[in-house]
């Protein structure tokens, strides 16, 4: 439960920062995320062992590339890009989101993440 929480104030702490572009102090971790950094990879995310899929969509109002560095961050992380789709990319880019969510789940069952 802990690690659930954790990673949904991180993921909050992104959406913020994409919304207002500079630091997010967590109150409940005491850690302060810059994710201007993420690309230059100056911030690491915690260790998370689990398989995380990252998307990103071309129009998306959070950052594609800012999302392909998250994945980056983690252990077992991967990236699907939808070059169709927006935050809804699981209605307006179905060609690509369902492949990629698809393939992610048979790698993860097959051992390859």
């Amino acid at each position: 439960m802990k690690k659930a929480i954790i990673l949904l104030l991180l993921f909050s702490a992104f959406i913020q920062f994409q919304c207002k572009k500079e630091p997010v102090t967590l109150a409940a971790t005491e850690a302060t995320f810059d994710y201007s950094q993420v690309q230059s990879g100056g911030v690491r995310m915690i260790p998370i062992k689990t398989p995380t899929l990252m998307i990103g969509a071309k129009y998306d109002t959070m950052d594609p590339a800012a999302m392909e560095a998250m994945s980056k961050l983690v252990q077992k992380g991967r990236y699907l890009y939808c070059p169709e789709g927006s935050h809804l990319s699981m209605w307006d880019d179905q060609s690509h989101y369902y492949p990629g969510v698809i393939q992610f789940i048979k790698d993860v069952d097959g051992g390859k993440i």
